[in-house]
């Protein structure tokens, strides 16, 4: 919240919880209370450790809020081998568009069943939708997976390369005029990152459930949010997460696609606590070394029963 004011001139949001956006915040605190249940949470955090404080630093030489290295976490809990069912790589899982547009080399891919490299992405955007472009296959139940099963050149896989194109891709909505300008920036560069800012300049049309063509969209039609600080909270319409293959469009009555509702408060939840667990546990890191005045009796971490590297070993 210090962020979003900071960014839109109302300088003491993060003072004033009465403003904040109260769903979204709510439901950060109760994924925070499921997480911190789970001893395989923490040990994954133990795992990630050296990548998260890599992009925690790098966040910072850009000048963007530290809670988006929680992105990749949400992603791919920071593991760069994974594949999506869509073809998204990495531990940012950059699809191959987004990931050649910025600036990551992706040649020679092979599609499962075939020796020949035939598929290097030349566009700068995926298809809307997405499913139409050609490394996708459609299944017959109405989902669809990844026909790519290896590249000769694929730098989505490089947490480090991955992490500078993300900062880029985080800074196109981050700097944006209309966003920067409403009270919920944080959480929208978020969401950017699960729906994507705005492909129009791409796709040479509006893909409407990009981030910045859907803030337009609700601003139109809830002027009564005059700042636009309950844009995400008011946009989380469907009561649980649908099947994101399945069901990859159902908005329930909201700007925003089901699985872009249910993604900014997991991401900020999971940062909360990984700042708890690496404050406590490494505070020797640069990157964590600031984040120890939250284990301070007056602030959040204790109120956490968070695990020593000891407990984890048990």
């Amino acid at each position: 919240m210090e962020s979003n004011g900071q960014t839109s001139g109302f300088t003491d949001l993060g003072q004033t919880p009465s403003q904040w956006d109260q769903k979204f915040y709510k439901l950060t605190l109760t994924y925070m209370k499921k997480l911190r249940q789970y001893k395989g949470y923490w040990k994954n955090l133990k795992r990630a450790k050296n990548d998260y404080s890599y992009v925690v630093s790098a966040l910072r030489q850009s000048n963007l809020p530290e809670v988006f290295a929680a992105i990749p976490y949400q992603e791919t809990r920071y593991d760069s081998t994974l594949q999506s069912v869509a073809c998204a790589n990495g531990i940012w899982q950059f699809m191959p568009e987004t990931g050649y547009r910025m600036g990551l080399r992706i040649k020679n891919c092979r599609y499962k069943g075939s020796d020949k490299a035939t598929f290097t992405p030349k566009k700068k955007a995926p298809p809307s939708p997405f499913t139409k472009a050609e490394y996708i296959n459609n299944l017959p139940n109405g989902g669809y997976s990844c026909r790519i099963s290896s590249c000769q050149v694929d730098e989505r896989k490089s947490s480090e390369l991955s992490t500078q194109a993300a900062i880029q891709l985080l800074t196109e909505t981050w700097e944006d005029d209309d966003l920067s300008s409403s009270g919920s920036l944080v959480q929208m560069t978020i969401i950017a990152h699960n729906a994507g800012y705005n492909d129009k300049p791409y796709l040479k049309k509006v893909k409407k459930t990009n981030i910045l063509p859907a803030y337009k969209m609700y601003r139109k039609k809830h002027s009564d949010d005059i700042d636009g600080i309950l844009f995400y909270g008011n946009n989380i319409k469907c009561g649980k997460e649908v099947d994101p293959i399945l069901q990859p469009a159902d908005r329930c009555g909201g700007v925003l696609p089901n699985q872009t509702q249910h993604y900014a408060y997991k991401v900020v939840a999971q940062h909360i606590t990984a700042v708890c667990f690496y404050a406590k546990n490494y505070s020797n890191d640069p990157s964590f070394s600031k984040w120890e005045k939250y284990l301070n009796e007056d602030r959040y971490c204790s109120m956490m029963d968070v695990p020593t590297l000891e407990e984890l070993k048990k």
